[in-house]
């Protein structure tokens, strides 16, 4: 892991925050119960779940007929891929509700497909909240691709880890999720430290004690 920051903490315990070098293995989920079918002439996503390609089709009519029909869709979006040199985003180019007609799927990235027992068995009661998954998700997914997914790391004092998580986005509540480790971390080692010292006054001295606890080695 690239560590980014750390924090130290109290009794000897060590948080650390950096890029997660295993995110490239777990594609995030948090597009789901949304799926894609790529443009097959041109697409950036990595993993569709079908593709179509636009020289099948007379128009934006006949691609909406053909992808209600094959791909069980009540709901569709284009998404586009805005790029920024090495990066980019996934975006949402067009909405396109029931009875809707895709306008630019022809020459867009990708179209975004569901029906509605998949969004209601994911909580999205309304297409407005569908699409709004949809947004927050592709957000993900794009910071996932650009290698933007931070692991946090606590160690104690003698170097062993106490709490790791990874698979975070978004830097600062990363961060905010580590501070909090920290802090649990640090009560742990506080009851750790105050059974030492129980140990201690029955002249049982606890090997490799939490810094701090009687006997221990400063």
């Amino acid at each position: 892991m690239n560590q980014i920051e750390t924090r130290q903490g109290s009794f000897g315990l060590h948080a650390a925050i950096g890029y997660d070098s295993f995110s490239e293995l777990y594609p995030p989920e948090g597009t789901r119960p949304w799926r894609f079918i790529g443009n097959r002439r041109h697409s950036q996503f990595t993993y569709p779940d079908g593709q179509y390609d636009p020289e099948d089709f007379y128009g934006d009519s006949d691609l909406s007929d053909w992808i209600r029909g094959n791909h069980d869709a009540d709901l569709m979006a284009v998404i586009r891929y805005e790029s920024h040199g090495p990066f980019g985003r996934f975006l949402i180019e067009e909405e396109i509700g029931f009875s809707d007609t895709v306008t630019k799927g022809v020459c867009c990235e990708l179209i975004a497909v569901v029906n509605l027992t998949e969004l209601h068995g994911h909580g999205h009661n309304t297409p407005e909240a569908g699409f709004k998954a949809l947004r927050d998700g592709l957000e993900q997914y794009s910071e996932w691709r650009n290698g933007s997914v931070y692991r946090y790391v606590i160690t104690d004092h003698r170097g062993e880890v106490v709490d790791t998580r990874g698979q975070l986005y978004d830097f600062n509540c990363a961060c905010s999720k580590m501070e909090k480790a920290l802090a649990k971390a640090e009560e742990a080692a506080e009851t750790e430290r105050r059974l030492s010292d129980e140990w201690a006054a029955r002249d049982v001295i606890t090997v490799d004690a939490v810094p701090g606890a009687i006997g221990a080695v400063t």
